[in-house]
C-alpha cells in the first residue's frame, strides 16, 4: 500500500490544482494518518515521506479570493514535524 501511495505522490512534480476543497481536506487527512503511523511505529518509509513533502508543495486549491491554499499548509500542524532531530537527520 505504501508503495502505491508513494508512486502516486512522486508523479506530482509540478504545481497542480485540486478543484474541490473537500478533496484537498480528505487528502490531507489521509496523509496525516500516514504521518501518525510513522510516529507510532517509530520507523519511517523515507521514500513515502519524501513524496509527501514534495507533493504537498505542488498540490493546491485556488480559493475564491484567487489565493492558493497549498496542501503543506494543511499538514504543517502535525506533530511529526516537531519530533526528534536525530530521526530527521536519518531521513534527510
Amino acid at each position: 500500500m505504501r508503495e502505491v501511495v508513494a508512486d502516486a505522490l512522486h508523479e506530482v512534480t509540478s504545481p497542480r490544482p485540486i478543484q474541490n476543497i473537500e478533496c484537498m481536506r480528505q487528502l490531507a487527512d489521509i496523509l496525516k494518518f500516514i504521518l501518525t503511523l510513522f510516529v507510532h511505529e517509530q520507523t519511517t518509509d523515507q521514500r513515502l515521506l519524501s513524496a509527501i513533502i514534495e507533493s504537498s508543495g505542488h498540490l493546491y486549491h485556488l480559493a475564491a479570493n484567487r489565493r492558493k491554499l497549498y496542501l503543506h499548509s494543511l499538514l504543517e500542524d502535525h506533530g511529526i514535524w516537531h519530533g526528534d532531530a536525530k530521526a530527521w537527520k536519518e531521513v534527510i
